[in-house]
Protein backbone atom coordinates (compact mmCIF):
# COMPACT_ATOMS: atom_id res chain seq x y z
CA UNK A 1 0.00 0.00 0.00
CA UNK A 2 1.75 3.40 -1.43
CA UNK A 3 -0.03 5.26 0.87
CA UNK A 4 1.17 3.21 4.22
CA UNK A 5 4.83 3.14 3.10
CA UNK A 6 4.72 7.02 2.83
CA UNK A 7 4.00 7.22 6.44
CA UNK A 8 6.19 3.73 7.90
CA UNK A 9 8.17 3.88 9.64
CA UNK A 10 11.25 5.46 8.60
CA UNK A 11 9.25 8.89 7.87
CA UNK A 12 6.97 8.72 11.14
CA UNK A 13 8.40 10.98 13.52
CA UNK A 14 7.55 10.46 17.33
CA UNK A 15 4.99 12.55 18.54
CA UNK A 16 6.95 12.97 21.88
CA UNK A 17 7.50 16.45 21.09
CA UNK A 18 3.57 17.91 21.46
CA UNK A 19 2.04 14.65 23.41
CA UNK A 20 2.69 14.80 27.41
CA UNK A 21 4.66 11.90 29.00
CA UNK A 22 2.73 12.24 32.38
CA UNK A 23 -0.95 13.16 31.49
CA UNK A 24 -1.75 12.92 27.76
CA UNK A 25 -0.61 9.14 27.02
CA UNK A 26 -2.91 7.68 29.71
CA UNK A 27 -5.65 9.58 29.03
CA UNK A 28 -5.46 9.18 25.03
CA UNK A 29 -4.46 5.47 25.83
CA UNK A 30 -7.75 4.75 27.64
CA UNK A 31 -9.82 5.44 24.15
CA UNK A 32 -7.99 2.11 22.94
CA UNK A 33 -10.53 -0.16 24.23
CA UNK A 34 -13.64 2.09 23.03
CA UNK A 35 -13.67 1.60 19.43
CA UNK A 36 -16.74 3.71 18.90
CA UNK A 37 -15.51 6.67 20.62
CA UNK A 38 -12.02 6.43 19.66
CA UNK A 39 -13.39 6.50 15.71
CA UNK A 40 -15.36 9.61 17.16
CA UNK A 41 -12.36 11.09 18.55
CA UNK A 42 -10.37 10.55 14.99
CA UNK A 43 -12.77 12.20 13.16
CA UNK A 44 -12.84 15.06 15.50
CA UNK A 45 -9.00 15.11 15.79
CA UNK A 46 -9.24 15.43 12.01
CA UNK A 47 -11.80 18.26 12.41
CA UNK A 48 -9.98 20.39 15.07
CA UNK A 49 -6.52 20.10 12.38
CA UNK A 50 -8.64 21.52 9.64
CA UNK A 51 -10.64 24.45 11.44
CA UNK A 52 -9.01 25.14 14.54
CA UNK A 53 -5.31 24.35 12.97
CA UNK A 54 -4.76 22.59 16.37
CA UNK A 55 -2.69 19.35 15.38
CA UNK A 56 -1.70 18.94 19.54
CA UNK A 57 -2.81 15.15 20.25
CA UNK A 58 -3.12 16.43 23.96
CA UNK A 59 -4.96 19.67 22.91
CA UNK A 60 -7.05 17.80 20.91
CA UNK A 61 -8.13 15.29 23.45
CA UNK A 62 -8.48 17.90 26.48
CA UNK A 63 -10.89 19.57 24.05
CA UNK A 64 -12.81 16.75 22.76
CA UNK A 65 -13.31 15.51 26.78
CA UNK A 66 -14.63 19.12 27.67
CA UNK A 67 -16.77 18.85 24.02
CA UNK A 68 -18.31 15.47 25.76
CA UNK A 69 -18.76 17.15 29.36
CA UNK A 70 -20.44 20.17 28.21
CA UNK A 71 -23.04 18.32 25.82
CA UNK A 72 -23.66 16.05 28.96
CA UNK A 73 -24.90 18.65 30.93
CA UNK A 74 -26.46 20.59 28.31
CA UNK A 75 -29.64 18.56 28.32
CA UNK A 76 -29.38 19.31 31.81
CA UNK A 77 -29.40 22.80 31.67
CA UNK A 78 -32.65 24.40 34.06
CA UNK A 79 -35.11 26.13 32.94
CA UNK A 80 -34.63 28.29 35.62
CA UNK A 81 -31.61 29.92 34.22
CA UNK A 82 -33.90 31.75 31.55
CA UNK A 83 -35.70 33.82 34.48
CA UNK A 84 -32.48 34.92 35.35
CA UNK A 85 -31.03 36.76 31.64
CA UNK A 86 -34.04 37.58 30.29
CA UNK A 87 -33.45 40.81 31.85
CA UNK A 88 -30.11 41.00 29.71
CA UNK A 89 -31.58 40.55 26.40
CA UNK A 90 -32.13 43.88 24.59
CA UNK A 91 -35.46 45.29 23.68
CA UNK A 92 -35.32 44.48 19.70
CA UNK A 93 -37.45 46.06 17.18
CA UNK A 94 -40.51 44.09 16.10
CA UNK A 95 -41.54 46.24 13.40
CA UNK A 96 -40.58 43.90 10.42
CA UNK A 97 -40.20 40.02 10.34
CA UNK A 98 -36.29 39.23 9.89
CA UNK A 99 -34.14 36.78 9.36
CA UNK A 100 -32.48 34.88 12.57
CA UNK A 101 -29.15 33.18 12.07
CA UNK A 102 -28.06 30.54 14.84
CA UNK A 103 -25.78 28.03 15.39
CA UNK A 104 -25.84 24.93 17.51
CA UNK A 105 -23.22 26.80 20.56
CA UNK A 106 -23.69 26.69 24.03
CA UNK A 107 -27.03 26.21 24.93
CA UNK A 108 -28.74 26.98 21.59
CA UNK A 109 -31.95 25.18 22.36
CA UNK A 110 -33.25 28.24 24.45
CA UNK A 111 -32.62 30.79 22.04
CA UNK A 112 -35.86 30.80 20.31
CA UNK A 113 -37.74 30.83 23.72
CA UNK A 114 -35.56 33.50 24.77
CA UNK A 115 -36.85 35.26 21.76
CA UNK A 116 -40.61 34.07 22.05
CA UNK A 117 -40.63 35.87 25.84
CA UNK A 118 -39.14 39.05 24.25
CA UNK A 119 -42.81 39.10 22.67
CA UNK A 120 -41.56 37.99 18.90
CA UNK A 121 -43.43 35.37 17.24
CA UNK A 122 -40.93 32.91 15.65
CA UNK A 123 -41.42 30.26 12.77
CA UNK A 124 -38.06 27.47 13.90
CA UNK A 125 -36.89 25.50 10.87
CA UNK A 126 -35.85 22.03 12.06
CA UNK A 127 -35.24 19.32 10.23
CA UNK A 128 -38.06 16.48 10.04
CA UNK A 129 -35.73 14.44 12.14
CA UNK A 130 -35.71 16.11 14.86
CA UNK A 131 -39.25 18.02 14.64
CA UNK A 132 -41.20 15.68 17.04
CA UNK A 133 -37.80 16.34 19.32
CA UNK A 134 -38.10 19.96 19.29
CA UNK A 135 -42.43 19.92 19.25
CA UNK A 136 -42.03 17.79 22.53
CA UNK A 137 -39.18 20.12 24.14
CA UNK A 138 -40.70 23.44 23.14
CA UNK A 139 -44.31 22.17 24.40
CA UNK A 140 -42.36 21.89 27.45
CA UNK A 141 -41.08 24.45 28.03
CA UNK A 142 -43.61 27.30 26.52
CA UNK A 143 -45.85 25.45 29.27
CA UNK A 144 -43.65 26.99 32.22
CA UNK A 145 -43.48 30.58 31.02
CA UNK A 146 -45.72 33.52 30.19
CA UNK A 147 -44.82 33.81 26.36
CA UNK A 148 -46.24 36.63 24.21
CA UNK A 149 -45.38 35.72 21.09
CA UNK A 150 -46.32 32.32 19.14
CA UNK A 151 -43.98 29.60 17.96
CA UNK A 152 -44.42 28.07 14.67
CA UNK A 153 -42.32 25.03 13.80
CA UNK A 154 -41.33 24.22 9.99
CA UNK A 155 -40.00 21.11 8.47
CA UNK A 156 -36.89 22.26 6.38
CA UNK A 157 -38.00 19.37 4.07
CA UNK A 158 -40.90 20.17 3.42
CA UNK A 159 -41.05 21.27 -0.40
CA UNK A 160 -43.86 23.88 -0.04
CA UNK A 161 -41.54 25.31 2.75
CA UNK A 162 -41.48 28.69 0.21
CA UNK A 163 -45.14 29.32 0.14
CA UNK A 164 -45.39 28.44 4.23
CA UNK A 165 -42.70 30.50 5.04
CA UNK A 166 -44.38 33.80 3.07
CA UNK A 167 -47.94 32.86 4.68
CA UNK A 168 -46.15 32.99 8.27
CA UNK A 169 -44.51 36.50 7.60
CA UNK A 170 -47.53 37.86 6.06
CA UNK A 171 -48.51 37.19 10.39
CA UNK A 172 -45.51 39.07 11.25
CA UNK A 173 -43.78 36.03 12.55
CA UNK A 174 -39.93 36.04 12.43
CA UNK A 175 -38.00 33.39 10.94
CA UNK A 176 -34.99 31.17 13.03
CA UNK A 177 -32.47 29.16 11.21
CA UNK A 178 -29.38 27.22 12.30
CA UNK A 179 -27.32 27.85 9.99
CA UNK A 180 -25.30 24.87 10.63
CA UNK A 181 -28.33 22.14 10.19
CA UNK A 182 -27.51 19.32 7.54
CA UNK A 183 -31.04 19.31 6.25
CA UNK A 184 -33.16 21.52 4.04
CA UNK A 185 -35.32 21.43 0.85
CA UNK A 186 -34.77 25.23 0.91
CA UNK A 187 -31.42 24.15 -0.86
CA UNK A 188 -31.62 22.86 -4.51
CA UNK A 189 -29.98 19.24 -4.30
CA UNK A 190 -28.66 19.75 -7.67
CA UNK A 191 -27.39 22.78 -6.82
CA UNK A 192 -23.51 22.64 -4.96
CA UNK A 193 -22.67 23.60 -1.64
CA UNK A 194 -21.40 26.72 -1.13
CA UNK A 195 -18.00 26.68 0.40
CA UNK A 196 -16.94 29.19 2.83
CA UNK A 197 -13.78 30.38 5.15
CA UNK A 198 -13.56 28.88 8.96
CA UNK A 199 -10.86 30.34 10.90
CA UNK A 200 -7.55 28.24 9.58
CA UNK A 201 -9.25 25.69 6.77
CA UNK A 202 -12.85 25.60 5.09
CA UNK A 203 -16.38 23.98 4.83
CA UNK A 204 -18.97 23.32 2.52
CA UNK A 205 -22.15 24.83 3.44
CA UNK A 206 -26.22 24.99 2.58
CA UNK A 207 -27.16 28.73 1.93
CA UNK A 208 -30.50 28.64 1.09
CA UNK A 209 -31.91 30.28 3.76
CA UNK A 210 -29.92 33.54 2.59
CA UNK A 211 -31.62 33.48 -0.93
CA UNK A 212 -34.84 33.23 1.33
CA UNK A 213 -33.83 36.44 2.99
CA UNK A 214 -32.54 38.13 -0.13
CA UNK A 215 -36.17 37.68 -1.88
CA UNK A 216 -38.09 38.82 0.81
CA UNK A 217 -35.89 41.83 1.71
CA UNK A 218 -35.48 40.51 5.33
CA UNK A 219 -33.15 41.87 7.69
CA UNK A 220 -30.23 39.12 8.83
CA UNK A 221 -29.31 39.15 12.81
CA UNK A 222 -27.06 36.83 13.87
CA UNK A 223 -27.83 35.43 17.36
CA UNK A 224 -25.68 32.80 19.06
CA UNK A 225 -25.23 31.79 22.83
CA UNK A 226 -21.61 31.91 24.44
CA UNK A 227 -22.28 30.07 27.42
CA UNK A 228 -19.59 27.76 28.93
CA UNK A 229 -21.69 26.86 32.22
CA UNK A 230 -24.26 25.42 31.70
CA UNK A 231 -26.13 26.24 34.95
CA UNK A 232 -25.78 29.68 33.53
CA UNK A 233 -26.71 31.01 30.99
CA UNK A 234 -25.06 34.52 29.48
CA UNK A 235 -26.92 37.29 27.56
CA UNK A 236 -26.89 36.07 23.55
CA UNK A 237 -24.77 38.03 21.00
CA UNK A 238 -26.44 39.33 18.33
CA UNK A 239 -25.25 41.06 15.40
CA UNK A 240 -26.48 42.46 11.67
CA UNK A 241 -24.97 40.47 8.95
CA UNK A 242 -24.95 42.95 5.92
CA UNK A 243 -22.45 40.95 3.09
CA UNK A 244 -20.97 44.41 3.00
CA UNK A 245 -16.84 43.18 2.99
CA UNK A 246 -17.16 42.60 -0.90
CA UNK A 247 -14.53 39.69 -0.24
CA UNK A 248 -16.89 37.57 -3.32
CA UNK A 249 -17.28 40.93 -6.10
CA UNK A 250 -20.58 41.83 -6.49
CA UNK A 251 -22.11 38.24 -5.35
CA UNK A 252 -24.28 39.63 -2.06
CA UNK A 253 -25.65 35.91 -1.49
CA UNK A 254 -21.74 35.01 -1.05
CA UNK A 255 -20.86 38.25 0.67
CA UNK A 256 -23.52 37.19 3.24
CA UNK A 257 -22.99 33.87 3.71
CA UNK A 258 -19.19 34.14 4.68
CA UNK A 259 -19.96 37.26 6.20
CA UNK A 260 -22.04 34.87 8.68
CA UNK A 261 -19.53 32.49 8.89
CA UNK A 262 -16.64 35.25 9.48
CA UNK A 263 -18.73 36.64 12.62
CA UNK A 264 -18.85 32.98 13.64
CA UNK A 265 -14.91 32.31 14.32
CA UNK A 266 -15.46 35.02 17.19
CA UNK A 267 -17.82 33.43 18.76
CA UNK A 268 -16.20 29.30 17.94
CA UNK A 269 -13.09 30.75 19.21
CA UNK A 270 -14.47 32.02 22.30
CA UNK A 271 -16.10 28.63 23.10
CA UNK A 272 -14.56 25.71 21.00
CA UNK A 273 -15.61 23.04 23.36
CA UNK A 274 -19.50 23.86 22.99
CA UNK A 275 -20.19 23.58 19.51
CA UNK A 276 -22.34 20.48 18.56
CA UNK A 277 -21.43 20.29 15.01
CA UNK A 278 -17.50 19.20 15.61
CA UNK A 279 -19.16 15.34 16.30
CA UNK A 280 -20.52 15.52 12.28
CA UNK A 281 -18.67 17.96 10.27
CA UNK A 282 -16.69 16.04 8.17
CA UNK A 283 -19.72 14.30 7.39
CA UNK A 284 -22.28 16.94 6.09
CA UNK A 285 -19.26 19.92 5.62
CA UNK A 286 -16.25 18.68 3.94
CA UNK A 287 -13.62 20.31 6.18
CA UNK A 288 -10.41 21.17 3.67
CA UNK A 289 -7.55 23.35 4.93
CA UNK A 290 -3.88 23.86 3.30
CA UNK A 291 -1.84 20.66 2.94
CA UNK A 292 1.61 22.69 3.54
CA UNK A 293 0.43 22.98 6.74
CA UNK A 294 0.26 19.08 8.27
CA UNK A 295 3.37 17.67 9.24
CA UNK A 296 3.58 13.82 8.14
CA UNK A 297 2.79 12.55 11.80
CA UNK A 298 -0.31 14.87 12.06
CA UNK A 299 -2.41 13.02 9.31
CA UNK A 300 -2.40 9.58 10.45
CA UNK A 301 -4.81 7.99 13.88
CA UNK A 302 -4.53 3.86 14.08
CA UNK A 303 -7.52 2.17 15.44
CA UNK A 304 -8.48 -1.26 15.94
CA UNK A 305 -12.43 -2.10 15.17
CA UNK A 306 -13.29 -6.04 16.45
CA UNK A 307 -11.13 -8.13 14.09
CA UNK A 308 -9.77 -5.35 11.86
CA UNK A 309 -6.99 -2.63 11.92
CA UNK A 310 -7.47 0.78 10.18
CA UNK A 311 -5.71 3.53 9.59
CA UNK A 312 -7.65 7.27 8.86
CA UNK A 313 -5.79 9.55 6.61
CA UNK A 314 -7.27 12.71 9.23
CA UNK A 315 -6.05 14.96 5.66
CA UNK A 316 -8.60 12.97 3.25
CA UNK A 317 -11.11 10.96 6.50
CA UNK A 318 -9.84 8.24 4.17
CA UNK A 319 -10.08 4.60 6.53
CA UNK A 320 -6.96 2.34 5.38
CA UNK A 321 -7.06 -1.63 6.40
CA UNK A 322 -3.45 -2.31 8.13
CA UNK A 323 -2.03 -5.48 9.47
CA UNK A 324 -1.57 -6.25 13.43
CA UNK A 325 2.18 -5.60 12.80
CA UNK A 326 1.63 -2.15 11.16
CA UNK A 327 -1.08 -1.29 14.17
CA UNK A 328 1.35 -2.19 16.86
CA UNK A 329 4.33 -0.21 15.04
CA UNK A 330 2.09 2.90 14.09
CA UNK A 331 0.26 3.12 18.57
CA UNK A 332 3.37 2.54 20.04
CA UNK A 333 4.84 6.00 18.54
CA UNK A 334 1.25 7.83 19.69
CA UNK A 335 0.18 5.91 23.07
Amino acid sequence: MKFLEFFMPHKFKSRSSHLSSKVGRPKLSSLKADPENWKLFAYMSANFQHILGTFDLEKQYQLFTDYQDFSEHRAQTPVACIETVLKDIPALDQSDPKMWVSFHLGIYQFLPLRLLLRGISVCLIVSKTVLQEYKVFYENLLAKFPISGPLYLQEAEDPSIFFKLKKNLQKGYHIFVFADGAFGSIDDPKSKLQEVDLLQGSIKVRCGFVRIAMIFNLKILKIVDRSIDPSGLEAPSISEITGKKKKHGKDNHQNIIQDIYSSFEEDLLKCPQTWETWRYLHRYYYPSSCLQSWKTDHRILPMKDTNEYLLLDKFTYRWHRIDAKQYKILSSRIF
